[in-house]
């Protein structure tokens, strides 16, 4: 290779890396103003209200566990809903940035006297629609009234007799409900032709553990990912030509469980947590294994991402949260939770760099940067600005030779060279 090239190439890892160092500070500088007190905010829901009536008052009326079991936004970030240990839903119309105390909508035994909502999807193509499922044969779907704020159960969907379905999620598009159980079936229903079923498909005929931890959908839509209890990751697709699911690929993931999974935001990645304290990230084209995260050394109870893809929150089970640099794949901080006598939870906004964690007592807080009124990007563009400007002026680089540089350095690089496609890469596989 001529000296021309390699000092080239050597020019670009060099600011590759540096660009890698400037997200990283970007990130940790955000995470730690994002943990001042001054920078959380108390979400104030009945949960709240009951605290702080409980604290204020003489007598102390008894507080019960009362911890959130399914929480989820819906994905333009207008709205978010989340059910609690007691039956009940809780539903915010209209968030912004902000939660205005009494603005919200409470559904008290949502599902019926002790029942609990184990999961709640927002209909992506719809502001106002969620399904939730409560362990039972059936499904509800629910839309609520922002003006008057309720909210009323508008439809049930039932399968057999006897199923307990404990997780059902609309799919990116819209096109699509996917429900499942532990130790069962799959059920895939249009969500656009009344909510028919579709296909069913049996889990014994797919996987050989007894048990299914997590799922996920991919981006597009067409492609469905489980966590099984022997830590394998099942992937599977859709025709859509007869609306059939089909097993493509499964790869021996973890030692233990594969207690949840996540899509990266961009379609880069999956992310897959066990319970013996591993974390993967997947490069989902090919499902190969390209960064392990390590030092975690707890069960993975939940994870999220945040919009821009570039930070991984982890909830652990010795009530601590991390949060890993996506690139690098390293610890970059990390807080404890110890107190709040119950499972930690983790949210990121899907459109803004703020995110919801778990209080004490089963509270919620708003964790934000600054003003709350600045994202991560406004942030790491400024502080990238910033790296460029000092390194430029402490050379004494024109704009005219650094615009020179800059052509100089893209023929030195050429046409970008492909990898060669493997024959595990499923997304590319035939559908049957």
């Amino acid at each position: 290779m001529p000296a021309t090239a390699i000092d080239s190439f050597n020019n670009i890892s060099s600011k590759s890396h540096e660009y890698v160092n400037v997200v990283e500070n970007v990130a940790v500088k955000f995470l730690q103003s994002a943990f001042e007190n001054e920078h959380i905010n108390a979400i104030e829901d009945d949960r709240y209200n009951h605290v702080i009536t409980r604290i204020q008052s003489r007598f102390k009326n008894s507080l019960t566990p009362n911890e959130i079991l399914a929480f989820e936004f819906h994905p333009a970030g207008h709205s978010l809903a989340y059910s609690r240990i007691d039956g009940s839903i809780t539903i915010w119309p209209s968030i912004q940035a902000t939660f205005i105390p009494g603005k919200m909508i409470h559904i008290k035994d949502a599902c019926g006297t002790d029942k609990l909502v184990t999961s709640i999807s927002w209909n992506p193509n719809e502001i106002t629609q969620l399904i939730t499922s409560c362990n039972s044969d059936e499904l509800d779907i629910w839309e609520y009234d922002e003006l008057n704020l309720k909210a009323s159960k508008v439809r049930s969907i039932s399968v057999d007799h006897k199923t307990k379905l404990n997780n059902a999620l609309f799919d990116p598009t819209g096109e699509y409900i996917l429900a499942i159980t532990k130790s069962d079936s799959i059920y895939l229903f249009s969500a656009k032709d009344d909510y028919r079923l579709l296909h069913t498909i049996k889990l014994k005929s797919i996987m050989s553990s007894d048990t299914l931890y997590s799922v996920t959908w991919d981006s597009s839509g067409s492609n469905i990912f489980l966590g099984t209890k022997n830590g394998s990751i099942i992937a599977m697709s859709i025709n859509k030509e007869n609306n059939e699911m089909f097993k493509v690929l499964e790869v021996t993931a973890h030692r233990f469980s594969v207690t949840c999974l996540k899509i990266d935001p961009l379609g880069r990645y999956l992310f897959s947590g066990s319970k013996d304290g591993s974390c993967s990230i997947w490069e989902l084209r090919t499902l190969i294994c390209i960064k392990e995260i390590s030092g975690l050394e707890s069960n993975i109870l939940s994870m999220d991402i945040c919009h821009l893809g570039k930070m991984l929150g982890l909830c652990l089970e010795d009530e601590r949260v991390c949060f890993c640099d996506v690139t690098t794949g390293k610890i970059i901080y990390e807080s404890s939770l110890s107190g709040s006598n119950s499972e930690p939870l983790l949210r990121f906004f899907p459109d803004k760099t703020m995110f919801i964690l778990s209080g004490k007592n089963d509270t919620l807080e708003k964790h934000f940067y600054g003003s709350g009124k600045l994202s991560l990007l406004s942030v790491l563009s400024t502080e990238s600005r910033k790296n460029g400007d000092s390194k430029g002026h402490s050379k004494g680089i024109s704009k005219k030779s650094s615009k020179k540089s800059n052509t100089d350095r893209e023929k030195s690089q050429g046409p970008r060279s492909t990898r060669p496609n493997r024959k595990s890469r499923f997304l590319a596989s035939k559908r049957r």
